[in-house]
């Protein structure tokens, strides 16, 4: 199961340059954006907007995974 995070690529491009460390240089979030390959339909996936808050955002996810997956998991954002 992949979770997609989407986000535009302004977002993107603020939240790379906000960053304090070294990952990757917002200089080359262009060239990543002009080769990203998206999941196909067949390929399992729970889409998510980086944009929405985080606390919804993880629980979302995990009542997604819980619902495939039929286990109860328990969450705590201070993890995160």
């Amino acid at each position: 199961m992949f979770i997609h995070l989407a986000g535009d690529a302004v977002t993107i491009s603020n939240r790379l340059s906000s960053r304090k460390h070294q990952y990757m240089p917002g200089s080359l979030l262009g060239s990543k954006l002009a080769t990203f390959e998206g999941l196909e339909s067949d390929e399992a996936h729970i889409p998510v907007d980086i944009n929405e808050e985080r606390e919804g955002l993880v629980n979302r996810i995990v009542a997604q995974l819980v619902h495939v997956s039929g286990k109860v998991v328990s969450t705590s954002l201070n993890r995160c």
